[in-house]
């Protein structure tokens, strides 16, 4: 049971972003604290649709070295 979800990290960036999207392309959740969970919900209201989201990460490093990544999360309910 899987009801939250965020990158795991081995070391604190020095700026961070976490962002999922609709399949429409809007942003349902948006995030710059690292230890901060998406919990399924759409603006942090009601429960998203079960669906194919995608998220965005984009870390930078004490070294000032820029990584992002895209990916997608499928939701369902039991």
């Amino acid at each position: 049971h899987n009801d939250r979800i965020k990158p795991m990290l081995t070391f604190l960036p020095e700026k961070y972003l976490f962002a999922v999207y609709d399949r429409w392309g809007s942003k349902i959740f948006e995030t710059t604290n690292p230890d901060e969970y998406w919990d399924g919900k759409v603006n942090g209201k009601k429960n998203a649709p079960p669906g194919v989201y995608v998220y965005y990460i984009k870390i930078t490093t004490s070294g000032n070295v820029i990584d992002e990544k895209k990916g997608t999360i499928t939701l369902f309910y039991p």
